[in-house]
């Protein structure tokens, strides 16, 4: 019995400089673009043509992360 269930890729991104042992996830943010999560290093921003718009290396464990639009209510608390 053959299933559908086998992923498709749409979009891949490589570098050798992105690598994670642990955890790391991606995101389509609403310009196009994709924010990933390397979980041992921090985040990277990059465009449907792989390129890299920005990247921040942190010291900690970075178990994912999420894009907020700058009028969000989530980020008012913060008086951002």
């Amino acid at each position: 019995m053959k299933s559908n269930n086998e992923l498709r890729v749409f979009w891949s991104f490589q570098d050798d400089n992105l690598f994670s042992p642990k955890v790391s996830g991606a995101q389509r943010l609403p310009n196009g673009n994709t924010l990933i999560t390397e979980g041992t290093s921090g985040y990277w921003e990059v465009t449907k043509e792989k390129e890299t718009v920005w990247k921040f290396e942190g010291d900690g464990f970075f178990w994912r992360g999420y894009h907020y639009d700058l009028d969000s209510s989530a980020l008012q608390q913060y008086g951002l």
